[in-house]
Formats: C-alpha cells, structure tokens, sequence
C-alpha cells in the first residue's frame, strides 16, 4: 500500500474518529505548504516544504502529521515532523504509518506511540493548560488573508500568534539582534532597516480590522480609554498609559530557527 493509500484507509478514518473535520471549529489542511523553497542563483527554487497535514481548531494551528506507507515504521517520518512543528512553532508533532501513532511533544520532549489521535478538545486543552484568557480568545480570531488571495507567511502567522508576548524596545539603537521573538520598536527603525537582518510584520495600530488587535479599550480599563485604542498600550505601575505606535518586528535568524 503506497502513502496516498495508507492516507485514505488509515489515517483519514483515524482523524475523523478523533473528531477532526467532525466537531465545529476543527478543521484538516492536507498537503500544507511550508514554505515555497528557497530561490537559488539563477531564480531557481528548492524543494518546498509541504506538510502531510496539518490539524487546526479555533483557527490556531495545533498539530503536524507526517504519514509514510504501511510497510514503513511509524518512527520513519519523525525527523521530518519534527522540522515541520519547530518551523511552524507547533508544540505537537506526530509521525505515522496508519497502523501505528508516534506523538512527540516539542515542548517537554516527551515522545512515543500512542493508541489514537486525540480529538481537538483535549489537544487544545493540553496546549492551552498554562495560557491567558486572552491568549486563548486572541487565537480564535481568524487572520485577515485578502478573502483569500494573499496567505500570511509561516513565520508571520508565529508572530501573531506570540504578539501579546512581544517585548518593547523603546531605542533603535538597542534593538537585540539575536533576540528570538517578536519586538515592538520605534517608528524612526525605518531609517535604518536592513530587510536582509529584519522582517516588518505589521504596526501596533489599533484598527479594528487589523490582526494585531486584542481588545477594544473602555473607562473601566483606564480614564485614557480612547489613547489606548488609538496607540499601543503598556501597563507601568499597574496602570495601563498609551505609548507611541510601535513597528512589530522579527529578525531572519528568528525567522529561520525558531
């Protein structure tokens, strides 16, 4: 039996047990593409990067299957479902044959066969055990995609994803090039931006079409209500003040291995 086989006997039916596709919100992207390979002298690209699939719930990418044949081992794609979730910044990975589950956690490195996918409630209950109410909400706003004629990048999509966690950086002169996350830096880092070091991923704008968004602002946050949805917000002594608008920035290093 070939893998398209394998798929569509094993683990199609699998992932339909377990919910997904099934339960509302929960949805199966097949041959997900990654990247779309690197471009070579001559305008050549590499091989891109496709993902067997890729499983989402509240529009938040929560998993990554790499599906080899039957008559291969379970274990024989983990390599490569490894490199998927750490580029897609995907906390669970799994590797099978239709027969067999090999499920890898990337964040405590805990790995090994399992008896069944699990469904999207308990994935993302075991995802979002430690995160903030407004994480969880955050992700369950879909990205803003042109109705679908303009997909956000990999490494665009991580940053959003990681926005609420996004240091300020109040001096281009003191923006961190090593630093492995997204940062808030001033308007003036346009002057001396170098697209080869850093990607501009979007502006702490407070439109409420805008992606970047968390919340609407009212008086029972602050009495500057109306500046905090105009401008980015921090919190200093426990009080939330508006700040001048912010570039959201990720250097390349960030973007490549993450």
């Amino acid at each position: 039996m070939n893998e398209a086989e394998t798929r569509a006997e094993y683990i199609d039916p699998k992932l339909k047990q377990a919910g997904w596709g099934e339960v509302e919100g929960s949805k199966i992207l097949r041959e997900f593409r990654i990247t779309e390979g690197r471009i070579q002298a001559g305008g050549v690209r590499t091989k891109p990067e496709i993902a067997d699939y890729v499983l989402v719930y509240n529009n938040q990418k929560v998993a990554v299957i790499e599906a080899k044949k039957d008559e291969l081992e379970a274990t024989e794609g983990v390599e490569q479902a490894k490199a998927y979730a750490e580029k897609l910044h995907i906390q669970y990975t799994y590797s099978t044959n239709g027969k067999e589950i090999y499920q890898i956690c990337m964040k405590t490195g805990s790995e090994g066969i399992v008896d069944e996918f699990p469904s999207p409630e308990e994935l993302i209950s075991q995802i979002n055990a430690k995160s903030s109410e407004w994480k969880q909400k955050f992700d369950e706003v879909p990205y803003e995609d042109m109705s679908g004629t303009k997909k956000p990048r990999y490494y665009q999509e991580i940053a959003v994803d990681k926005t609420l966690d996004a240091i300020e950086v109040s001096k281009v002169s003191e923006i961190p090039v090593d630093y492995k996350g997204v940062m808030g830096v001033p308007i003036t880092f346009f002057d001396k931006y170098n697209p080869k070091q850093f990607e501009i991923l979007g502006i702490t704008d407070r439109d409420p079409k805008s992606k970047y968004r968390t919340k609407f602002y009212s008086r029972d946050d602050s009495p500057k209500y109306n500046d905090l949805n105009r401008r980015a917000a921090i919190k200093v002594n426990n009080s939330l003040v508006p700040t001048y608008a912010r570039l959201l920035i990720i250097g390349w290093q960030t973007v490549l291995f993450f």
